[in-house]
């Protein structure tokens, strides 16, 4: 299959996130050396407004100061990582439900393994809000919204400051309410990460539910080439199929993405500890609760003490830990 989704590939970077970011902005001076875009044949003409739902992504071997959900440090192998970025635009109408994203892109990441490592096929899960297990944490994601600057040339480019997003987990974070016409045509962009352990990451002491690919096909199919580019490619060209059938169906999940995503839910039916992050972005004391399903937005539903509610943010972790490390 030709790749669908044009990726740079460098050596080592801070951040994906924020080389994409960069990137995607054609008034920030551009990072990228000129060599590494010739050497990765890329026409960062994508740096200009696109329709593409997925215009281009960005892969590194390395990441100096990776970093995953509430600023946690990313730990990775420097040769064993799936470390990539992917610049992703929906349509302003369609920002509610961008709480979707991470989870999408970890399905996409499922589906490589199904894919590329089908003696393991199916035997993943997915945690909400956005976790890959295979007998603990395989992958995690990230999807920022970033703000539209109403520049002059109308071009909508996002701002390339600290601040020019946000992380998107829940309602007043999905996207920025258009302000005139020419705003609300335009569609709002994310950058969606994932980092992938296909080897153990190199410290680990800190990271109890943490897993690796090759530990869990060591014994049973050693021959699988772990290569983080055809990972990397095929995770993003999945992502793009599910947005594109996504978008075919009119941008309702309810009727296949859901159920499927449903299906394959971590701890569903079963008993978690749920932490709610307040305003300062620090987590709330936790409470318990037992796992419903997920709303079309793509919500938690939890049920505490014989209440139903719904939550668009936060962590979960689980009483039983050994009984988890199994799934």
């Amino acid at each position: 299959m030709n790749p669908q989704v044009p990726i740079i590939q460098l050596p080592e970077v801070t951040s994906t996130q924020d080389e994409v970011r960069f990137a995607w902005n054609p008034k920030a001076p551009l990072r990228i050396p000129a060599e590494e875009l010739e050497t990765n044949a890329i026409d960062l003409d994508a740096r200009l407004p696109v329709t593409d739902l997925v215009p281009f992504g960005l892969q590194a071997s390395h990441q100096s100061q990776g970093r995953g959900r509430f600023n946690r440090t990313w730990e990775d192998h420097p040769s064993g990582s799936i470390l990539l970025s992917l610049a992703v635009q929906l349509p302003q109408q369609q920002a509610h439900q961008a709480g979707w994203l991470p989870g999408l892109l970890s399905l996409a990441a499922a589906e490589s393994i199904n894919q590329l490592a089908p003696e393991v096929k199916n035997e993943w899960s997915l945690k909400w809000p956005n976790d890959l297990w295979l007998s603990g944490k395989l992958a995690g994601t990230l999807a920022q919204a970033l703000t539209v600057a109403n520049q002059k040339d109308g071009s909508g480019a996002p701002s390339a400051k600290e601040n020019g997003s946000q992380t998107v987990e829940n309602s007043e974070a999905n996207g920025l309410e258009p302000k005139n016409s020419k705003m609300a045509a335009q569609p709002q962009r994310y950058i969606c990460g994932i980092g992938m352990n296909l080897k153990a990451p190199v410290t680990t002491e800190e990271l109890p539910y943490v897993a690796d690919l090759e530990s869990r096909l060591l014994n049973r199919a050693p021959q699988i080439e772990l290569d983080p580019w055809v990972w990397g490619q095929q995770i993003a060209d999945n992502f793009l199929r599910i947005l594109k059938s996504w978008q075919e169906a009119d941008w309702d999940i309810s009727h296949s993405l859901l159920p499927y995503f449903e299906s394959k839910l971590l701890g569903l039916g079963r008993e978690v500890t749920f932490q709610q992050p307040g305003p300062d972005g620090e987590l709330a004391p936790a409470r318990t609760g037992v796992i419903r399903g997920i709303t079309s937005e793509g919500a938690l539903k939890l049920e505490v003490d014989d209440n139903l509610l719904i939550f668009t943010s936060g962590e979960l972790t689980f009483p039983n830990k050994e009984e988890f490390k199994r799934y």
